[in-house]
């Protein structure tokens, strides 16, 4: 599966300062990473592009959870507070594109 273009610095900050007014769209469940929610997630990046996840487990156990799921939905782990993670994968669709980054 191809990883998401790395993101520069300055871009994450500024996706990191738009995803703190977000609600969580997507909960990964004790279950993990299944199929179901890794559709549900396709489609909230789809639908959205920058989104937040609500990542369970103690601490070690969310950052590779987050990275995870950063590669099989072939997003950007854009950053982690707690229990929650924001994802930034951007529309292929030039005209669907929500989000314009800073260079």
């Amino acid at each position: 599966m191809p990883s998401a273009n790395p993101l520069t610095s300055a871009q994450q900050k500024f996706l990191r300062g738009l995803a703190m007014k977000l609600k969580p769209r997507v909960a990964i469940g004790k279950n993990g990473l299944t199929d179901n929610c890794l559709k549900e997630l396709r489609a909230a990046l789809e639908r959205e592009e920058l989104i937040k996840v609500k990542v369970p487990g103690k601490a070690a156990e969310r950052k590779l959870l987050a990275k995870q799921t950063a590669e099989k939905t072939e997003s950007n782990l854009v950053g982690m507070v707690g229990t929650m993670a924001a994802f930034y994968r951007p529309s292929p669709a030039l005209v669907k594109r929500q989000i314009t980054l800073p260079n």
